[in-house]
């Protein structure tokens, strides 16, 4: 008869232990990936130059300026013209998934509803930040595509616009910077109570911005147990005599037979 021959297979330790080290080198991988990428973003946004042929630009040139070449260009010039300055919190917000996923290590686990909230967050945060872009600054010439570009995009000037028109100028910006903490919070997941309570803190160890620090109160002298009281009672030592008086008598008895 012929033999069956063994099927020789790894100890379920080695095969877990060689999984682990497969997925930290992705992780790993797939972090620098993403940290070049959003790095390439932020050189390309930091090189534009208005002159380069782009989406909103046509020119004959010979040598591009920016530093990511035409598709960098392009690049460029899209985002600026869309969010204005805020466009460089895309290659931010990159490097910070990129981080997320690095350090929660399980790409396939995520859930898809988180997803979705955080990028929500992500895009309220970019569009309000416009809004309050256009309003409040005013952009540099050559480092936005168009001679009367806005500081915030073309989407900053539509939802400054739109805020402003249905809540006035005033209720309109609070409502920007609430929708821009909001975004922030539900993007990062960062506490700006927790903040507020860790500048207070700093505040109250520090003695306050003009008072100096706090003054300790004086600590009391420590008594031992042992030690004996401040005034201590002593016993008298004079004891009562028990004997009478015999010479007051006797010159009470000579006065009384006197003045017989």
């Amino acid at each position: 008869m012929p033999q069956a021959h063994r099927v020789k297979t790894e100890p379920p330790a080695i095969r877990a232990g060689l999984t682990r080290f497969l997925q930290g080198i992705f992780r790993e991988i797939s972090f620098w990936l993403v940290a070049a990428i959003a790095l390439a973003m932020t050189v390309a946004l930091a090189t534009f130059h208005p002159a380069d042929p782009a989406w909103t630009h046509t020119a004959n040139v010979t040598r591009i300026q920016n530093a990511g070449g035409v598709a960098g260009a392009w690049f460029a010039d899209i985002l600026l013209y869309f969010f204005g300055y805020p466009a460089y919190l895309l290659p931010l917000g990159l490097l910070w998934a990129g981080w997320r996923l690095f350090k929660r290590g399980a790409l396939l686990e995520l859930d898809a509803e988180i997803v979705f909230f955080r990028v929500l967050g992500f895009a309220v945060a970019l569009t309000t930040a416009g809004g309050l872009a256009t309003v409040h600054l005013h952009a540099t010439p050559a480092t936005l595509p168009g001679t009367d570009a806005s500081a915030g995009g073309l989407v900053g000037v539509y939802v400054s616009r739109f805020l402003i028109e249905a809540f006035g100028y005033g209720w309109g910006n609070l409502l920007m910077v609430v929708l821009l903490l909001a975004g922030v919070t539900l993007a990062t997941s960062f506490s700006w109570l927790k903040l507020l309570d860790w500048v207070g803190g700093v505040v109250l160890r520090g003695g306050g911005l003009f008072g100096g620090p706090p003054k300790k109160p004086p600590k009391q002298p420590s008594r031992s147990i042992h030690t004996p009281p401040d005034d201590p009672i002593k016993p008298s030592t004079k004891t009562a005599s028990s004997k009478p008086d015999n010479t007051s008598m006797e010159k009470r008895t000579a006065v009384v037979l006197s003045l017989i």
